[in-house]
Formats: C-alpha cells, sequence, structure tokens
C-alpha cells in the first residue's frame, strides 16, 4: 500500500471514530434529559463514566457500596484497597478507622485515595476479615446501607535483590559485601573487572548506580571490562521478610589486580526464557573499590601569593588509620593522559602543583589514582562535589587574628543577685600567652552594657585576668555576655555567654553504707558510696 492510499485510510478511520463518538453521545443525552437535565457535555461526561467506572462514575442517587478489593505488595508499606462507587472523604474530618473493624484485631494505618480506602499495617501471613460498618460515608453524605465483611490476604512481596550503594570494602577486615533480598532463594552473581584507565572515561555518578539493565551489564562485560567470576550462591529466605547476607568477595577474588570490580547479582529462578525479554530486566548492581588506601584530598580556597590553586593529597590506611608512605599518585585528564605522577612521603602526604590544574578541556584532571604495594589501588573522582559541612552550621567562629582571647565562667547559668566569675585569657596564634592592655565589657541579654573593667598588660598574669560580675537582684532574664577588647574602640577578641534565670540549682544525694558489720583494729572497713543528682 502506497502512502498516498495509507493516509486516506486514516483520514476516513478517524472520521468514522468521531461519528461513532458523536451518536454515543447524541443517544446518552437523549436518554438521559428528561431524568437529569444538563447540557449534552455534561450528560457525554456522564455516559462515559458509567462505561468506564472511573471514579465519580455513579450518578445522582446511585447507590454507595463496596465494589472491590486491590492489593499492593510493590511498596514498601503493602497496602490493601477497598475500591468504593463514590468518592470518599479525603479531608481528613471522617475517621474512617472508625467504620472499619478486623478480625483478627489490628492496627491499621488508613488513608483515602479518591474512591479508595487503603489499609497499611497488614501481615502477609494472616487471613483477616476486614468489616465495613453500617453509616461510612462518602464525600457526599451518603452512607452505606449495611455491613459488609470483606476478606483479605495480601499477596507475597515480590521478590527483591537490592544493593546499597557504591562503596570501599576494607581489605584486611571486611567480611563481604552486603546484598539485600526478599523471597528469594538463590542469586546468580557476576564479578566484572573494570581496569583503572577506563575509570577516567566513565561518567562521575556511575559507581553511585545500584541497578543496570541487562544490555548494559553486557556491555559493561564485552567491552569495558572483564569477566573474573560467575555462579550463584544460597540466601536464606525467611518469607517476605528482608534477608541481608554477605557476598564473600575476598575469597571470590584470589588474583586482584588494579581496578574497580561491579558485582551484578539477580534472581537466579527469575529467567523468562526469552533473551530479549531478560536483557531488558533491571539486575542489582554494586561498584566496590577492594583497597586499604583512603584518598583525602585539600584544595585552599585563598592560596599563597604565586603558588596558585593545587592540590594536596592525603593516603592512609583504611586497617588503623596511619599514613601511608611510597604511595604512586597519577594525575589523569579528560583524555585519559597521564598528567603527572608524584610519590607520597612518609607522612602520607603528596602535592600536585597549579599548574597542571590550569588544562581546560581533554586537558582537565578528572580523577587521582593511588597505586600502593602488594596491587592495592585506589582512587579519587575529582568531578565530584567537595564535601562541604558550611551548611550544617559547622563553619566555626571567625578567625581572631594575631591575639585571641579565651573566656569562661564557673557556671553557665546563674541567678539574680548572685556573682558571675569570669577569666579571660590572652593568646597568641600558637597559644603563647600575651600582655596587652584588657578591657572586658558585660552587657544584659537587651545589649545594654552593664559593667566595664580595664585590666593593665603588667597586671596579667600569665596573659591572664579574672573579674567578679556582681548582678543586681533585679537583672533580667537571658542571654548575658561578656565581651574582650584590647583596643576599645575596634572589635571584639573573644566573648563568653551565660544565661540569668531562676532556678533551682542541682544537688548531690550521697548515701553511705557500711559494708562490713564489725570494725577491726588495723584492718580494713569498707563502705558503699552511692551518688546521685536530684534534679528539680
Amino acid at each position: 500500500m502506497d502512502k498516498k492510499n495509507l493516509r486516506l485510510l486514516l483520514i476516513a478511520g478517524g472520521a468514522l471514530a468521531l461519528l461513532l463518538v458523536v451518536a454515543a453521545g447524541a443517544a446518552i443525552w437523549l436518554h438521559n434529559r428528561a431524568a437529569t437535565g444538563g447540557g449534552f457535555l455534561a450528560e457525554l461526561t456522564r455516559g462515559v463514566q458509567s462505561v468506564t467506572g472511573g471514579p465519580g462514575a455513579a450518578g445522582p442517587g446511585a447507590e454507595f457500596a463496596f465494589r472491590r478489593l486491590e492489593i499492593d505488595t510493590s511498596k514498601p508499606q503493602a497496602e490493601a484497597c477497598l475500591v468504593f462507587s463514590h468518592r470518599l472523604d479525603a479531608t481528613g474530618r471522617i475517621h474512617y478507622e472508625d467504620y472499619v473493624s478486623l478480625d483478627p484485631a489490628t492496627k491499621v494505618a488508613a488513608r483515602v485515595v479518591n474512591d479508595r480506602l487503603c489499609l497499611a499495617g497488614l501481615a502477609f501471613d494472616k487471613t483477616y476479615n476486614v468489616t465495613l460498618k453500617t453509616g461510612l460515608p462518602d464525600a457526599g453524605g451518603t452512607r452505606l446501607p449495611g455491613d459488609e465483611t470483606v476478606p483479605v490476604e495480601l499477596r507475597d512481596k515480590p521478590a527483591l535483590v537490592q544493593f546499597a550503594g557504591g562503596i570501599i570494602l576494607p581489605r584486611q577486615n571486611a567480611a563481604g559485601v552486603p546484598v539485600t533480598t526478599v523471597n528469594v532463594d538463590k542469586l546468580a552473581l557476576k564479578v566484572i573487572r573494570v581496569g583503572d584507565r577506563l575509570l577516567s572515561q566513565i561518567q562521575n555518578a556511575t559507581v553511585d548506580q545500584t541497578t543496570v539493565y541487562g544490555w548494559d551489564a553486557q556491555e559493561l562485560e564485552r567491552n569495558q571490562g572483564a569477566l573474573v567470576w560467575q555462579g550463584t550462591m544460597a540466601v536464606n529466605n525467611v518469607k517476605n521478610d528482608t534477608v541481608v547476607t554477605l557476598v564473600p568477595l575476598h575469597d571470590i577474588l584470589k588474583n586482584r589486580k588494579p581496578g574497580a570490580y561491579v558485582l551484578i547479582a539477580a534472581d537466579a529462578a527469575r529467567k523468562s526464557g526469552d533473551a530479549d525479554r531478560d536483557m531488558g530486566q533491571q539486575r542489582a548492581a554494586q561498584w566496590v573499590i577492594d583497597s586499604d588506601i583512603a584518598l583525602t584530598s585539600f584544595q585552599s580556597a585563598n592560596p599563597p601569593p604565586g603558588q596558585g590553586l593545587g592540590l594536596t593529597v592525603f593516603a592512609r590506611s583504611y586497617n588503623d588509620a596511619q599514613p601511608l608512605g611510597g604511595v604512586k599518585l597519577a594525575l589523569v585528564a579528560r583524555n585519559n593522559n597521564v598528567l603527572t605522577t608524584v610519590t607520597t612521603g612518609s607522612d602520607g602526604r603528596a602535592d600536585f602543583e597549579a599548574g597542571f590544574f590550569r588544562g581546560a578541556g581533554g586537558e582537565e584532571p578528572v580523577v587521582v589514582m593511588a597505586y600502593g604495594g602488594d596491587q592495592d589501588f585506589s582512587f579519587l573522582d575529582l568531578r565530584r562535589g567537595a564535601f562541604d559541612l558550611t551548611d550544617r552550621g559547622v563553619g566555626g567562629r571567625a578567625s581572631p587574628g594575631p591575639i585571641d582571647a579565651f573566656l569562661y565562667t564557673e557556671r553557665g547559668v546563674y541567678r539574680p543577685g548572685e556573682t558571675v566569675q569570669a577569666v579571660a585569657m590572652l593568646r597568641d596564634r600558637v597559644g603563647a600567652a600575651l600582655t596587652a592592655p584588657l578591657t572586658l565589657v558585660a552587657q544584659r541579654p537587651d545589649g545594654v552594657e552593664v559593667g566595664r573593667i580595664t585590666v593593665a598588660s603588667d597586671k596579667l598574669s600569665a596573659g591572664s585576668a579574672q573579674w567578679s560580675l556582681n548582678l543586681s537582684p533585679g537583672a533580667p532574664h537571658g542571654r548575658w555576655q561578656i565581651s574582650a577588647y584590647i583596643d576599645p574602640k575596634g572589635d571584639a577578641v573573644g566573648r563568653v555567654q551565660f544565661d540569668v534565670a531562676d532556678f533551682v540549682p542541682q544537688r548531690l544525694k550521697v548515701t553511705l553504707t557500711a559494708l562490713d558489720k564489725s570494725i577491726k583494729p588495723g584492718g580494713d572497713f569498707h563502705v558503699r558510696v552511692e551518688s546521685r543528682f536530684l534534679y528539680g
């Protein structure tokens, strides 16, 4: 059939389908017009809903009733959904748990989704009789005319094989790679080795993938890596429960070579016999670096003048955290060229010069490869974002400059009328004591200054000064502050905060109990001492 005839046929078919829809809508409208009223589009909508059975399909005056049961075990928390003929109230004003009883009695969580009442919390090994009580309302107030009991039994959870994500597997003290299974008796396993030089060519998020399609696994095995082991492993199957099993990778990898290993696992009973279908199914995948080399890199945001923005890498042992000397580090560019190599010193440190980080395009450095003794290997992906904790409230206080003042009080909370004993110590960058005129200023929670003292430099003892601040009986409650100044007109070089509040101080109860009934001359007398804090 040529393209012209095919186009004419499609146009004719579309016109016929349109005529059928219009005819059906007209018939529904003429049939229901007298009884329900409304326009043609409204009648057409009601007619389509009456055929498809979608939410809200019941027309005015239709009976509110239970329709069917739907079981969903694909979610982490399995649900049994009771489907009704009308929409239910999803606003939360109606407690549908009050209209449902279970035998055997079980506490469940109920939620409304359109015309469904979904119950979570049911066990897999039981059959429940769920009774829908008379008066259960829909969203419009229509109620069930009588009780109805529905038998509910959850089907088994679907088989699951899952890894946690890319990991480092320490050589010395790891029992294996954990794999999570549900309703699986045996695993089909493959271990594929990916060479070290290929790591600079893969995308930086690849090692984080926990699933891979069959054809991707085949591509990895045939063109990017090499299959080093294949076999099966039995796992403990606890029906409908999660089981974690360790894959003994150390026993599998007899002759370890530098690189990464990809562990691919699937349910051994899952094969369908259709090769194309099997290739389209997902498998669990786990990237593993079998190494004792832990790499940490630092890059200064403000390097010294003339030095540029280089990279410092530290190598330590996963086994004992000691620095690893003699580790060869290779800086590899995006085009897989080795830009330079350095070797860590006895402190485990190696520095890359800033000039190697000015390259662009294919010459941009992307990976640091680490080669240790006994075929040990690890790598550091420079394309990943830096580990930044500043958004977690750990930025710390501002750098104090050449002079730092450390202030402290003997308590953190005081009552009005008490005396605050404060100590200030002046130190330089290396912690040595300094002597300089020291001014201490006390402020109330509202920022009003309530006290000030200046200590001459020759009055400081090892750079320290003590101040007794008397609080008035009417001292306001809240967070107070004492600040230290070298220049009263400049910025504070240190500060300490404390609270003023009406509180009952901690009290200590001490109970002494003699363990010996009598005392002998020259002998020991044993006493049991029990001390407790009595809060409040």
